[in-house]
């Protein structure tokens, strides 16, 4: 596998230096297969490569995805677990909602079955491999676009785009519009100031006048 597929799986490490953000304008297209499917999930939970393809059907409770983060516990710490909304206040289903809803209608009639969320065409548990790959092919794709529409600049950002960005993106929409606390507790961080660091576009703040 190439050097920058691997680059793309790596898992973040919440050191400052691992939350590179990269913003709209150098988005990966995302629209299509199973890969993107992943990369929508772990987006809208906000959860690291490893913990998204370890979503269960199971792990759906009350209209909620209950999220176990793995890596804390192999840093010797407790398990942490983080429960995701699957419905707004009013009741019906919000975006990750009905991506889920996408999931379990695409594993009907599956020859297969498995508990997973994120499976393959064959019905079998999506591997991070195939995710590694999906997203590598995803990102040559959007780049060549960018090249072709003579968006040289942006080619070069997308290049540079991997998954682990993604949670860092997420991060910080949810800092932005639910505050920093929120934000620690979907990324799952034992303190605000690692979030602070994780973060770093800077508090929204109105001018004097």
């Amino acid at each position: 596998m190439a050097a920058s597929s691997k680059n793309a799986m790596r898992e973040d490490s919440d050191e400052p230096e691992a939350a590179k953000h990269r913003y709209k304008e150098e988005r990966i297209d995302r629209s299509k297969g199973t890969a993107a499917s992943a990369m929508d999930l772990a987006y809208l939970t906000g959860q690291r490569p490893a913990d998204t393809l370890k979503m269960r059907e199971t792990d759906i409770r009350d209209s909620m995805l209950v999220v176990k983060q793995g890596k804390s516990e192999k840093d010797g710490q407790a398990e942490k677990i983080v429960r995701v909304r699957l419905k707004d206040d009013a009741g019906a289903l919000n975006e990750l909602g009905l991506l889920i809803e996408e999931f379990l209608k695409r594993k009907r009639g599956q020859a297969v079955r498995n508990l997973a969320l994120v499976i393959s065409k064959g019905g079998y548990a999506f591997t991070a491999s195939g995710l590694d790959n999906g997203f590598e092919r995803a990102r040559i794709k959007a780049a060549a676009a960018a090249e072709k529409a003579g968006q040289a600049d942006l080619a070069a950002r997308i290049r540079g785009f991997q998954f682990r960005d993604l949670r860092a993106k997420a991060g910080t929409e949810k800092a932005d519009s639910d505050g920093l606390m929120e934000a620690q507790r979907q990324l799952g961080h034992s303190s605000v100031t690692m979030t602070e660091h994780y973060v770093r576009l800077g508090q929204i703040v109105t001018p004097t006048k």
